[in-house]
This record gives C-alpha cells, sequence and structure tokens, in this order.
C-alpha cells in the first residue's frame, strides 16, 4: 500500500537506543523512495510536548485521533514503507500547510505555500 504526504501512520517507533520499539502515530512528509524509505515526523498526545503543531479530530480530512496530539516537527525520522502497520487517518490540506510550513521553518527551507 502507498501512503501519501500528510497521512499519519502508525508504526513501530524505535526508542533512541535502538533496543525496542513502540506503536506510534507518524505523520508522513515526504513520499517513498525506490527503496520505500520516507520521512515522518513524531505524533504525540502528551501535553507536556504541545510546542508542536496541534492535530483534533478537526485538523483531519479522513480518519479519528483517539486524543488531540501534536505533530512534532523537529522530530524527524526516516523510515521504511514495510513497517507501516496501518493508516490512521489524513491531514486537511490547512493543517497540513502548517505541518510543513513548521517543518521548514526547523529545516530552513522554505515551504510551498
Amino acid at each position: 500500500m502507498t501512503y501519501s504526504i500528510g497521512d499519519v501512520v502508525l508504526m513501530p517507533f524505535p526508542f533512541t537506543d535502538k533496543l525496542a520499539s513502540k506503536k506510534r502515530p507518524v505523520v508522513v512528509i515526504s513520499n517513498a523512495d525506490h527503496f520505500g524509505d520516507f520521512q515522518v515526523v513524531a505524533v504525540t498526545s502528551s501535553e507536556r510536548q504541545n510546542s508542536g503543531v496541534m492535530i483534533s479530530n478537526d485538523s483531519l480530512a479522513e480518519g479519528v485521533l483517539p486524543k488531540t496530539s501534536w505533530a512534532r516537527t523537529g522530530k524527524l525520522y526516516t523510515l521504511n514503507t514495510s513497517l507501516v502497520i496501518r493508516k490512521i487517518a489524513s491531514l486537511n490540506q490547512n493543517k497540513w500547510n502548517e505541518v510543513q510550513n513548521a517543518v521548514c521553518g526547523q529545516l530552513g527551507c522554505q515551504s510551498q505555500h
């Protein structure tokens, strides 16, 4: 299955020590390359991490999140599509633009919007 930019997918998310992982949602921020690798940002429902972009069910074009969450746009990862457990939701265009702008703010790039 292919995943689109702005999709929220569930993946086994590696801990920093790489000794274990936990199933966590992430936002897809790039298309997969020919190896199936794509970039994501971490998503958390922890309110202490609310420095990211808030995602509520009003932020979604489809799907549902169990709790208001935050896209941690400073936490970028490259993972492989083979690790995706399932698609949870898709961001609406306005929320995707907000996430993209925040990621570009972290990286110093210019967003398209």
